[in-house]
């Protein structure tokens, strides 16, 4: 960043004579907008990242799900052939 200093003595015209004199800053804040941009644009990637991430998380979600509930209908038939099987031993035994 480079700062520009302007200093005005009291003895300028338009000024009274017990003042203590002014001075005026200026700074060339072009290196601080070229971060703020560079952040801004690391945001924005970052940003993209992370919903390409929640995207993939929320397709193994559903298919966790779809497996789960595929398994919990396997295990009821298979509860029920059990069920049946014993009834047909105890029939036939």
């Amino acid at each position: 960043m480079v700062r520009y200093i302007i200093q005005v003595e009291t003895d300028s015209p338009g000024f009274d004579q017990g003042g203590q004199g002014l001075a005026i800053i200026l700074e060339d804040i072009t290196e601080l907008k070229k971060y703020q941009q560079h952040l801004e644009q690391l945001v924005e990637q970052r940003t993209h990242e992370l919903k390409a991430t929640n995207e993939h998380l929320l397709k193994e979600i559903e298919e966790r799900r779809r497996v789960e509930n595929a398994l919990h209908q396997i295990n009821a038939k298979l509860n029920l052939g059990k069920a049946v099987l014993h009834v047909m031993i105890f029939l036939t035994g």
